[in-house]
């Protein structure tokens, strides 16, 4: 009797262990998940912009897609030390239950500025300054 308790509690500890790595592992799977699911968006994000599909003006937090609010992304413009370059940053998140990112990506990208005469004259005056990637 005493030998059928002793091997009863060592099944239970080993039990509890593995309980334990089963949900560290589908926490980690669910990251995992997450994270290629925010490249995938990041990418796309990026390429709406670059077609123009995106006007290329910053934007801080919007939602991603109107049916799923928990995904939001990011744009920002920045000035370079050349005149014709400007960096272009694409950032998704995914926000939790308490609205703070859990998973976050960010796609950099140097876009070259086309001078006002050129872009004038390409597409009149309502074309954006950022005519082509190097």
């Amino acid at each position: 009797m005493l030998e059928m308790v002793l091997a009863l509690a060592i099944l239970l500890v080993a039990l509890a262990a593995l309980g334990s790595w089963f949900a560290t592992g589908t926490r980690a799977a669910r990251q995992a998940a997450l994270q290629a699911q925010a490249v995938r968006l990041c990418q796309s994000k990026l390429d709406e912009v670059l077609a123009g599909i995106e006007p290329l003006e910053a934007v801080d937090q919007a939602p991603l897609d109107e049916t799923d609010p928990s995904w939001v992304w990011s744009l920002e413009l920045q000035a370079t030390d050349f005149d014709e370059l400007a960096l272009v940053t694409v950032t998704v998140a995914h926000l939790n239950q308490q609205n703070r990112p859990d998973v976050s990506f960010s796609l950099r990208r140097y876009l070259r500025q086309a001078s006002q005469a050129e872009a004038e004259t390409s597409a009149g005056a309502d074309a954006t300054p950022f005519l082509q990637t190097p």
